[in-house]
């Protein structure tokens, strides 16, 4: 991992979850593999990404059985909708045809 810029200190980003309801989805990431999982595929689909960051966050992209992918996870107070938890990173992924909408956060 490269060395951050004086004064950053923000997290490296480099294991992480997004998710959203409506419908319920998770992307799992650790490095560049994201592992997407919905309620009808708790197993999941792992994907390699390129990585960039991107104003203040991070942009995960690439393609998996001939679909494009892109995870975008950016700081912005974000709430799940059904419980009062907030949280500090707001998400977008869109795979194939599909977009969706969420929060992210660090790994706990």
């Amino acid at each position: 991992m490269a060395k951050r810029a004086p004064g950053d200190a923000t997290p490296p980003m480099t294991v992480f979850r997004a998710f959203g309801n409506e419908p319920f989805w998770n992307v799992n990431v650790e490095g560049d593999t994201l592992t997407f999982t919905t309620p009808d595929d708790p197993v999941g689909v792992a994907m390699q990404g390129g990585r960039r960051a991107v104003d203040g966050g991070i942009e995960l992209h690439g393609t998996h059985a001939g679909k494009a992918f892109t995870l975008s996870v950016a700081p912005g107070e974000c709430s799940d909708g059904m419980s009062d938890e907030v949280y500090a990173m707001t998400a977008r992924f869109h795979f194939g045809d599909m977009d969706y909408t969420g929060c992210g956060e660090a790994a706990k």
